[in-house]
């Protein structure tokens, strides 16, 4: 395995946002990549790509991350409106319903994404405080 420098996990992260293409170009040449995380300092932490797509809505580059056999958090899931995964997801951890994905964004807010209500009554009848 070669060692990916940090502008390159910068440059596939950054591409999760938006960039289907470049992401799939990144992860051919470079399968390392898939599940790096990079770190934003001056942003709240550390970002997956798949973290990347879902705290900006990006459902086709998350969906391309799960097919690729990421494991998702619940601030993919809810983002995603997948009612029964996240149910399931709450009934296991029932914090959860206060969980944060990439620079701190709350899982609710990945939800608002989704337009599922029932996902955030969910949330909230789990004790989701925001």
């Amino acid at each position: 395995m070669t060692e990916l420098s940090n502008d390159l996990i910068k440059e596939f992260v950054t591409a999760s946002h938006f960039d289907l293409a470049k992401v799939q170009k990144l992860l051919a040449e470079h399968p390392e990549l898939l599940l790096v995380q990079y770190d934003w300092k001056e942003m709240g932490g550390l970002e997956d790509g798949i973290g990347a797509a879902a705290h900006v809505g990006n459902r086709p580059i998350a969906e391309f991350f799960l097919a690729q056999g990421v494991p998702p958090n619940i601030c993919v899931i809810a983002m995603l409106g997948r009612t029964e995964d996240v149910r399931k997801m709450l009934a296991n951890g029932p914090a959860l319903a206060n969980a944060r994905g990439a620079h701190g964004i709350t899982v609710m807010f990945h939800t608002a994404m989704s337009g599922v209500i029932e996902i955030a009554d969910m949330l909230k009848a789990a004790g989701c405080n925001e």
